[in-house]
């Protein structure tokens, strides 16, 4: 669809219609009434302010991932190694929780019911604890 443009298939078009794109999924009653073929072609005032929010939201997104960039720049080993000890311990909480709830369904629910209606209730009172 670019290319059917002629000059307006540089990047910045690209970059117009991205926009939109990005800034019509954030605001969708921007973008509503028409097919986007309608909107690529004709390039309404909507569709233009919308590009025009999504080149700005897209620009904010490149300046925050600098900054990020320039902020973590020389610390990178020391939040590798955080994130991987968060990793680390939600497994091991995760584990944990899943043993406590199979000894309490073992312990609330024996091997032999003879009735559905307790076996039922007695599944009903281990999801409640």
């Amino acid at each position: 669809m670019l290319a059917e443009h002629g000059d307006e298939g540089s990047v910045l078009q690209a970059a117009r219609i991205h926009g939109a794109f990005a800034a019509a999924q954030r605001h969708p009653w921007l973008l509503q009434e028409y097919d986007i073929n309608y909107y690529l072609d004709e390039m309404p005032l909507e569709f233009k302010l919308t590009a025009s929010i999504g080149v700005l939201l897209s620009g904010s997104l490149l300046v925050l991932m600098e900054r990020s960039r320039q902020t973590i720049s020389g610390h990178r080993h020391r939040i590798l190694l955080w994130m991987v000890v968060w990793l680390v311990l939600g497994l091991i909480v995760n584990a944990a929780a899943t043993i406590v709830v199979g000894a309490v369904g073992r312990l609330v629910i024996p091997s032999a019911v003879g009735s559905l209606t307790v076996l039922a209730g007695r599944i009903g009172l281990m999801l409640i604890t």
